[in-house]
């Protein structure tokens, strides 16, 4: 274990220099087995731009283990870092993936249910985008109209059903069961 920790701190440390290209591989390449110390690094670091590496790093070891790593990540709020959490949830893409996108929906902001909606759509679960869409609350519209977009989504807390019009308007409708 200890040559793989010098290994990870060799090329965490080169994350954030001219060979970080490199060094992602180079992580890459360590595998699942380096997912703990990855980890590690990703919470000793103070640089955004080598934690979003590392992110990525995790979410390019496509292991369920990953998951409950990605969920905490998603809960940051700075884009870059909840963005590279939400891609690697989508990379990910096995049922434990989905159940945390599900999860992080309920408390995510506007502007993340926004970009993960337009994302999911975009990258999507190969296959699986019907249940994804239902799991996750969204409705899509089809208006024959090309000035507006609408979607609409319920929000499995409350049973409300929120209908989004482009052009700043925002209609909720609540839906008696």
């Amino acid at each position: 274990m200890q040559d793989l920790q010098e290994l990870v701190d060799h090329y965490v440390a080169q994350l954030s220099g001219p060979n970080a290209f490199n060094a992602c591989h180079s992580l890459i390449e360590a595998g699942p087995p380096a997912l703990a110390l990855v980890m590690d690094a990703f919470n000793m670091s103070t640089d955004t731009h080598v934690k979003v590496s590392l992110v990525r790093i995790v979410s390019e070891y496509r292991t369920e283990y990953a998951v409950p790593f990605l969920q905490h990540v998603l809960q940051d709020r700075r884009p870059e870092m909840w963005k590279a959490a939400l891609d690697g949830l989508v990379i990910l893409g096995d049922q434990a993936a989905l159940d945390a996108l599900c999860e992080a929906r309920i408390i995510a902001s506007r502007e993340q249910r926004c970009f993960a909606n337009h994302h999911v759509e975009q990258q999507g679960f190969v296959g699986r985008r019907a249940d994804l869409a239902e799991r996750i609350g969204v409705v899509e519209l089809h208006v024959d109209r090309s000035d507006l977009d609408v979607r609409g989504e319920r929000d499995r807390r409350t049973g409300d059903f929120h209908l989004e019009i482009q052009r700043d308007t925002f209609v909720r409708l609540h839906t008696h069961h």
